[in-house]
């Protein structure tokens, strides 16, 4: 099997939705764990109940990061699908993007997906404007706040905040 590349931010994104995949395993039953073989220390004592395993849960995330790292995500939902865990990896809004049923549908603008509501026969809401710049509503929005422009021009000339 080739192995996928990806960028270090979808890597580390996948390595915490791994992780908190990771975190649900340790809830299932003993004999549904140990038929994953994943690791025997899954089943000691000292995680067998949500109390122990808050107490020693600085362990338990190292050893559910170990353990992560050892398969791929594909693995990782192929081996869950197996056995009947409910799991499935979050997606990326640009991933999402390029799903093919919204592609199909025509259900991407702008590189997004579109507001997901269909009412009358018709989407409801839409893409109105670009992301806005860094501090591109910073003056409206501390004037609706009852700032005056003498504050306002502290608060730029101090760095707190960022006017474009």
């Amino acid at each position: 099997m080739q192995e996928e590349t990806f960028s270090k931010t979808k890597r580390k994104a996948e390595m915490l939705e791994l992780q908190a995949l990771g975190a649900r395993l340790v809830d299932l039953p003993e004999a549904q764990l140990a038929s994953m073989q994943l690791a025997p220390e899954l089943g000691e004592e000292r995680f067998s109940s949500d109390e122990k395993r808050r107490r020693n849960g600085d362990e338990l995330s190292e050893l559910i990061a170990k353990i992560m790292k050892t398969r791929s995500a594909s693995d990782w939902l192929r081996l869950c699908e197996e056995n009947d865990v409910p799991v499935d990896l979050c997606v990326t809004p640009a991933d999402a993007a390029q799903h093919p049923q919204l592609v199909e549908r025509r259900a991407v603008e702008r590189g997004y997906a579109k507001f997901p509501v269909w009412a009358n026969g018709r989407r409801g809401g839409a893409i109105r404007a670009p992301t806005p710049k860094l501090g591109e509503h910073s003056r409206e929005i501390l004037v609706e706040l009852g700032f005056d422009d003498a504050e306002i021009a502290a608060l730029v000339r101090t760095g707190v905040v960022n006017c474009a």
